[in-house]
Order: C-alpha cells, then sequence, then structure tokens
C-alpha cells in the first residue's frame, strides 16, 4: 500500500493534464469520442457558482454566497435526496446551485491522477 503524501498546486496541475495516452474509443488524432462528456458553456457557467477560499470553510469547494459544501450537497443526493429535497432543507439555493455541484463533481471525476509514489 502506498502512502499519498501533499503535492503542490503546481505538481497537481501537472498531474492533472491529459497524457498524450488516449482513452478508450479516442481517434488517433486524440479527439474525445462523441459519447464522451465534456464541459460545455452551460456548464462552465454553473461551475463559476463554486469557489475555493482558504478563507472560508477550510478550502472546501463551497456554493459562492454560502457557506455549503459541495460535498454536503452531493452526499445527500448520493442518499436519495431529490434536488426539490435539497431545495427544501436548503431554501436559501437555487436548482442551478445544485446543478453546479452535480458538475463539479462530475469534473474532479474526468480528471486523470497519478500516486506519485508509486511512479517514483
Amino acid at each position: 500500500m502506498t502512502s499519498r503524501r501533499a503535492i503542490s498546486a503546481t505538481q497537481r496541475t501537472l498531474v492533472e493534464l491529459r497524457t498524450s495516452i488516449p482513452l478508450a474509443g479516442e481517434r488517433e488524432f486524440g479527439a474525445r469520442p462523441a459519447w464522451a462528456w465534456q464541459a460545455g458553456a452551460v456548464t462552465t457557467d454553473l461551475l463559476e457558482r463554486i469557489i475555493v477560499d482558504p478563507a472560508i470553510c477550510f478550502g472546501k469547494p463551497t456554493i459562492r454566497g454560502h457557506r455549503l459544501w459541495v460535498s454536503l450537497i452531493l452526499g445527500h443526493l448520493a442518499e436519495g435526496w431529490t434536488v426539490d429535497a435539497v431545495l427544501a432543507e436548503f431554501p436559501q439555493l437555487e436548482v442551478d446551485d445544485v446543478r453546479a455541484c452535480i458538475a463539479y463533481g462530475a469534473r474532479l471525476a474526468d480528471v486523470r491522477f497519478a500516486d506519485l509514489d508509486a511512479a517514483g
């Protein structure tokens, strides 16, 4: 079992960059297949609702203007809550805030990570 160690923001950015190894179904020139999710303009606008600020909630991703963690909303959705139930519990939120949390989770799941301990 390898241990995880803290890496700098620069290292994380370098690790997260897409490699030249194509994903299954990609064409030779590296274009993603039509079925692969890609952030569009709507998703990009939604992601602007999510902020990460070390001075707010210990740097956890939060919904802009609220001290609600993205992980809290995603956790409720994972437990089976509907979007309407989330909005009823947190009336200060809008539907797009919940959609922004989902988009943020999708963006994180679409990133490749490398175990730096195993590589070196």
